[in-house]
């Protein structure tokens, strides 16, 4: 019965009661504790958050995560460009390595050579980054231009299609009917008529 008590009475005073504890983290620091309503009363035990101690030169408000890289539009497309130059560099080494005779082919895999792309390139950029520029984000920068030009393309021609307005790339050629007579085999010829306006340019 009496512990029963003494927890009603711990419950309807909590607010009120406090426990002067020392801090096992900072010394010489003292901690002024709410009891808790919850609080084990018959073992006299609870569990309490207690500050740790402050790191100097630390800043006590949380450092916003660094954003994303992004290059401007400028740089994007001479990435995307040189990119697409590179591509085209290997396919044409392929395609010179398939003449040579047997002795003088050199191995060669364009598919494995077009990963090497950027090798160089990404030594360039500094070290000291918040978000380092490397091999992944510069392929995803073209990644990601050469899927808009394709979306971008790909609208274009179903604007300029059926629902679109009619453009001299995709109107109809006008068909014309040209008559042309062959001569015959043999010796005897039938006489071909002229008419002088055929040689006259019409205006």
């Amino acid at each position: 019965m009496l512990s029963r008590f003494l927890i009603c009475m711990s419950s309807l005073y909590a607010h009120v009661l406090y426990q002067n504890n020392s801090n096992p983290n900072v010394p010489d620091q003292k901690l002024k504790v709410v009891i808790p309503a919850k609080a084990n009363m018959e073992t006299r035990s609870f569990v309490v958050s207690v500050p740790a101690p402050k790191v100097e030169g630390q800043s006590e408000e949380p450092q916003p995560e660094p954003k994303e890289n992004d290059f401007p539009k400028e740089l994007k497309e001479a990435l995307y460009s040189y990119s697409m130059t590179f591509d085209d560099w290997c396919d044409a080494l392929a395609k010179y390595n398939e003449t040579l005779p047997p002795e003088g082919r050199k191995t060669f895999k364009p598919a494995s050579e077009k990963l090497k792309k950027f090798d160089n390139l990404v030594k360039e950029f500094p070290k000291n980054l918040a978000k380092p520029v490397d091999l992944s984000f510069l392929r995803l920068v073209v990644r990601r231009l050469r899927s808009n030009k394709a979306k971008t393309q790909a609208r274009k021609g179903s604007t300029d299609g059926a629902g679109g307005v009619a453009t001299k790339e995709n109107s109809p050629p006008k068909q014309r009917k040209l008559a042309i007579t062959a001569p015959p085999k043999g010796a005897n010829f039938r006489a071909v008529t002229f008419n002088k306006d055929d040689f006259h340019s019409k205006k």
